[in-house]
Parts: structure tokens; sequence; C-alpha cells
């Protein structure tokens, strides 16, 4: 089991996992009032708005794959039953879900070449909306990237120091500030604008023209160089003090600190947004 994820009345649990099951549990009478099964592994849920009341079977969800591009999915309701082929699961994703862009990197620093598709997908895609549930945040291996909901338009991007991938994207209650756990030895915390519906969109191939110019800081790719305010922005970056020791899940609480599980332990990161 990878998910759970609570109804807003805390009727009904959505649970997935990496065998890309996923059900939706009516917790009082403790059975499922749905089950499915997708070709791929799946590593994170989400509500499309993420706070919008009613049924997890029927509303919008945001589903990340290992493996695979992520897609929002206009119900769980629409796909096929868990015995059906994956043919036939496989063409109602195509037919029902949109494909959010995937965008990753391969390579290192200058030699870094951006993936695009089902390609950025296999290297891992996990994306998240933004609390008001105008905007998707989108993380490819070294890449994050701010979407408009409605088109999946490219309002924002930057590379992540280290080409890492990304394990965890978490909002704070306010959603404007993103924790993003990665693979590495760093737990990075970024402030997130969304814009009007009128800001200027990119796409991937400007993207790609950035990216040789900005290799190095953790800033837009885009929207740097007198060009509009950054969208995203990174306002802090805390390192594993011990050698070779890696980051695991991290969440803002309901409060102003942030913890962070490692191998060893619990990690508490005290007032995350101002000092440490």
């Amino acid at each position: 089991m990878k998910v759970l994820l609570w109804s807003r009345d805390g009727r009904l649990l959505l649970s997935a996992g990496l065998d890309g099951s996923i059900a939706v549990w009516d917790v009082l009478q403790g059975k499922p009032c749905l089950s499915k099964k997708l070709p791929w592994g799946i590593s994170h849920v989400a509500c499309a708005p993420p706070h919008a009341p009613g049924d997890l079977t029927v509303q919008p969800v945001l589903v990340s794959f290992v493996g695979a591009p992520a897609r929002l999915l206009p119900s769980l309701q629409a796909l096929p039953e868990p015995d059906a082929s994956r043919k036939d699961t496989m063409a109602a994703l195509e037919e029902t879900g949109k494909l959010l862009p995937a965008i990753a990197l391969a390579g290192e620093g200058r030699k870094a070449k951006l993936l695009s598709g089902k390609a950025a997908g296999a290297e891992g895609h996990l994306a998240v909306p933004t609390p008001c549930g105008k905007c998707i945040v989108s993380a490819g291996r070294g890449m994050l990237c701010l979407l408009r909901r409605k088109d999946f338009a490219i309002l924002d991007a930057l590379k992540l120091d280290g080409i890492p991938s990304v394990t965890r994207l978490e909002f704070d209650a306010s959603g404007r500030q993103l924790l993003v756990g990665t693979t590495g030895r760093h737990v990075r915390v970024f402030s997130v604008t969304v814009p009007d519906d009128g800001t200027t969109s990119f796409t991937t191939e400007e993207l790609i023209k950035a990216l040789p110019l900005r290799s190095k800081k953790e800033e837009s790719l885009v929207r740097g160089g007198g060009q509009e305010a950054a969208l995203l922005r990174l306002t802090r970056r805390f390192t594993a003090q011990i050698e070779r020791l890696d980051w695991g899940p991290c969440c803002f609480s309901p409060g102003e600190f942030g913890g962070h599980i490692t191998p060893k332990g619990i990690v508490i990161l005290t007032n995350i947004i101002r000092s440490v």
C-alpha cells in the first residue's frame, strides 16, 4: 500500500498501491464501495481540486504513476472493472484521462538533456494540485514545473540542483509554501504564486533553449533575467548533516513546524518558514 486519502467528511478512504490497485472504502461498513486496477504502480493520488466535497468515487482525481506520466481522471467510476484487460484499461485512460506534460532531465550539469512525455514519465513523475485548484505542480527527475490546470500550459519551471528524483510534494495550509522531498541530501521549500489566467505560458521547446543558460542556480528557467517575476522561488534548503544519508517522507504540520523522516529516525525542522 502506497497511498491513503480521506474524503472531507471522513466517511470514505481511498487506498492505492504499487501494484496498480486503487479502491475507495466505506469506513463505517468496513468494505470497499469501488475497486479498480490501473496498468502502472501508483505513487500518489490527490483530489482535484483538493478540497472538493462529495464522493471520492465521482470527483476528479490526479493520479501519479511509477514509470509513467501522471493523469487527471474525471472520476474513478469511469474506469473499467478490475478484471478488465490491460488493453481495455489503457483505452479507457486514453479516452477519459488527461495526460499531464511530464518533463525530466537526463545527464548531469550543462550536458543534461530535457526529456518530455513518456520518456520523462519513465524517470518518475509526481503531480499535486495547488490548494486553490487553479494550478498543478509537476515534478520529474531534476525538474519542478507549475502548470495551469485548465489547459496544462507551463507557467514556470526550474532545474533542481544535482538532478534528484522528487519523492514528495506537500503544500502548507496557506497554499503558498511547497515542501519538496527528493532522493538527495536536500529538502527544499519553495514559495508558489498562483497567477492570473492571462499570465504568459511557455513551451517545452522554450525550456530546452533556456536549460543550458541557467543550469546551476535553482531559479526560474523562463521568468528570470528581467522577465516576469518567478512563480516558483526557492526560499529554504536544508541539507542532511550525516554523509550519504538521504531524506525520507516529508510534510508540513498544522503550525509553522516541519518534520522530515530519515532512515535513522525523525528530524524536526523548527519554524521552517522563517528560520532554523
